[in-house]
């Protein structure tokens, strides 16, 4: 996935392979975004979402909404949601809900629901529902439904 992707990110248009967001900083590609002429900051209050369109090498977000236009490496998020198609790697989201097609690693959540095409590792959510086309690991949720398209 060596392709740039284009990136917005509050609003401004960015471009890049891998995407971090870090105490009250957003790095592309390992260097600092300065959003705003420095008065763009990251709280619990401002809702970040992440839109890439393209494909994305990594996406590490403490709390954001990431939505991938395209195939992704792995994608963490503290809280919110996820969605994109492909996953070379593993989806986990501390809080929210994940959508993507097939993932080749494992998918996580604390509390949300998981619909995914064919997962080759686990799916884990605490509380939430599990919807995927096939898993070749298993399958866990302690309070929601589990099924298969």
């Amino acid at each position: 996935m060596s392709i740039l992707s284009k990136i917005i990110l509050a609003g401004q248009v960015l471009f890049g392979k891998q995407i971090r967001v870090q105490s009250d900083n957003i790095y592309i590609d390992g260097n600092r975004v300065d959003l705003n002429n420095g008065e763009f900051r990251l709280g619990p209050k401002l809702k970040v979402e992440i839109v890439v369109h393209g494909n994305v090498e990594s996406i590490d977000g403490s709390f954001a909404t990431v939505t991938v236009n395209g195939t992704v490496g792995q994608v963490t998020t503290g809280s919110g949601d996820v969605s994109c198609h492909d996953v070379s790697g593993p989806v986990s989201t501390s809080s929210g809900t994940v959508h993507c097609g097939a993932v080749q690693g494992s998918v996580e959540t604390g509390s949300g629901d998981v619909s995914c095409g064919n997962v080759q590792g686990n799916i884990t959510t605490s509380s939430g529902d599990v919807v995927a086309a096939s898993v070749a690991g298993s399958v866990r949720t302690n309070s929601g439904d589990i099924s298969t398209r």
